[in-house]
């Protein structure tokens, strides 16, 4: 009889997630363990960082960080849109949303952060749309159908290294040939 593979359970299918994905398969370990990924959102993991170009034209697959192919090449489990829920230590068990526990070895958190969005007033109006803080929910993912009949947009960002002061962009609607503030 031959004994269980170790298993390994990521929470969080983000840029950092899969790069983590990524050099487990350079290392050989996707051989020997079994590896399960818990992702809050309803895709794999993709580029944050150029994120304003979806606006533009790009598609989800064009922002896509996971190569076609590579879950099923290296046996890893992608549970998408099925956060985790409860980390249980004791029993190293970590229940998703859907109810289903994950028993592990090894657990792994690759949550990101949760972004700091200034109280200016209309912040939560139809129109405004923070990616980051609700990019799972259905709002952010109409954003390009605002955006398409906007007349302005702004994208305000501190960026990832500290200090930074915010910076303020604005850019035309695709469609537009001149910008307009």
């Amino acid at each position: 009889m031959t004994e269980p593979l170790p298993t390994i359970v990521l929470i969080g299918h983000g840029m950092v997630g899969q790069r983590y994905l990524e050099a487990l398969a350079e290392r050989g370990v996707t051989a020997t363990h079994r590896i399960t990924v818990l992702c809050e959102e309803p895709r794999p993991a993709y580029d944050r960082v150029h994120l304003t170009s979806y606006f533009s034209g790009s598609t989800a697959e064009d922002l896509s960080m996971t190569p076609a192919g590579f879950m099923e090449q290296h046996g890893i489990a992608l549970h998408l849109d099925d956060a985790a829920e409860h980390i249980d230590r004791a029993a190293r068990t970590v229940t998703s949303r859907s109810g289903q526990v994950f028993p592990y070895d090894v657990l792994v958190l690759a949550t990101g952060s949760f972004p700091f969005v200034p109280p200016v007033p209309g912040k939560d109006a139809r129109a405004v749309s923070s990616t980051a803080p609700s990019r799972t929910s259905s709002r952010s993912r109409s954003t390009p159908r605002t955006a398409a009949t906007a007349r302005s947009s702004a994208a305000v960002s501190s960026g990832w290294r500290r200090p930074a002061p915010c910076r303020v962009s604005a850019s035309p609607p695709a469609s537009s040939s001149s910008p307009r503030a």
